[in-house]
Formats: C-alpha cells, structure tokens, sequence
C-alpha cells in the first residue's frame, strides 16, 4: 500500500505490523515540518476515529493511505469551527433537555446525558489543546479560563449522575453549564469576527 503524506510517498507492506511504522513516518514529518495530523483518508473514505481498529479490520486490501494535516493555523481553525458548530447546535438542545428533566419526561442516564458529559469534556480538551500549541488566537486564555471553569461543574455532573437527581441536574444545566457554553460561543465568535485564526 501507498501512504502518502502531503508530497512524501511511502510503499508499505498490507499488514498490521506496519501500522507503528506508518505512524512513526506520519509524527516524523509532522514535527520537522511544524504541522499537526488530522485524520486519514483511506482510498477515499475520511477516517476520524476508531484508525486502529479501522485498520486492523481492512489492512490486507488497502491500496492507499493519506495522511491529512495541517498547519497549525489550519488545525486551530478546524478546531474552533468543530466547537462553533457544536455550540450552535448544543445549547437549544440543552435547554430542550433541562425542560424535560423538569417535567419528569426525562431522565438522568439517557442517552442525552452520556452525550452531554463527553461534549463538554471534548470541549475542555479542545481548548486545553489549542492552548498547548504557541501561536494561539489572541484573548485565548479568555476562553482557557471558560473552559477551566467548565471543569468543576463537569466533576459536580457526575455526582448527581451517581445521586439521579433529575431537578439538581437540570439546574446545573441552565444556571452553570449553559452560560459557560454561551459565553465560550461569544468569545470565540468575537475572535473570528477580530481576526484570521
């Protein structure tokens, strides 16, 4: 099979053992070109997640491999766009949930709420790792500050996940969770608006 990273073509053999080799090759010319891995495609279908056992299960009819990545500029804006569209998305449907929570129509361990707790842990981490590059948008410790903030209440969620507190948990839904999240929407739209990212 073929790994192509942006100019650079590899020929590897079609199986599992190669994977470390593929990897190494891809963290290899990332770091000496300052760039930052995003996802593969594999003859033509775009793998985000789950690469291991995607390729685990498919490595012997593999034909090509292209790694995709990008300058950290392109990465920070994909990650800020990725957060964007979460948020626009996420807040009606938070306050959808904190109103079924209160009626009684929904409850604590759907879906809804596994759902919840990994978005704002995505979140938090997707800042923290914006953070770690050096070029980051300007005002960013702004929204680090929000996101740390998110922290604490992520840790206050799971205690009344394990205490099924329906009416305590759409409080820290509405009076602690959705304002962080707005005011995150607002800062990072602000920075759009201010700047090329």
């Amino acid at each position: 099979m073929k790994l192509i990273v942006n100019d650079q073509i590899f020929e590897l053999n079609n199986n599992t053992s190669v994977l470390a080799e593929m990897e190494s090759k891809i963290n290899t010319y990332i770091h000496n070109q300052k760039l930052h891995f995003s996802h593969y495609v594999v003859d033509g279908i775009e793998v985000f997640e789950n690469q291991a056992e995607f390729f685990n299960k498919n490595i012997e009819r593999i034909e090509t491999v292209e790694a995709v990545v990008l300058t950290m500029e392109q990465f920070i804006q994909n990650v800020i766009d990725t957060v964007q569209q979460y948020l626009k998305q996420a807040l009606p449907a938070i306050d959808e949930f904190t109103e079924h929570l209160y009626d009684g129509s929904e409850e604590i361990g759907s879906n809804k709420t596994v759902q919840l707790t990994q978005a704002l842990d995505w979140i938090i981490q997707s800042v923290i790792t914006i953070d770690s590059i050096p070029q980051k948008p300007t005002d960013w410790d702004t929204i680090v500050q929000y996101a740390t903030d998110l922290k604490p209440i992520l840790q206050e969620i799971v205690e009344v996940l394990e205490k099924r507190d329906p009416v305590l948990f759409a409080d820290i839904l509405q009076y602690e969770v959705s304002p962080v999240l707005e005011v995150i929407e607002e800062k990072l739209q602000d920075m759009m608006n201010h700047e090329n990212v």
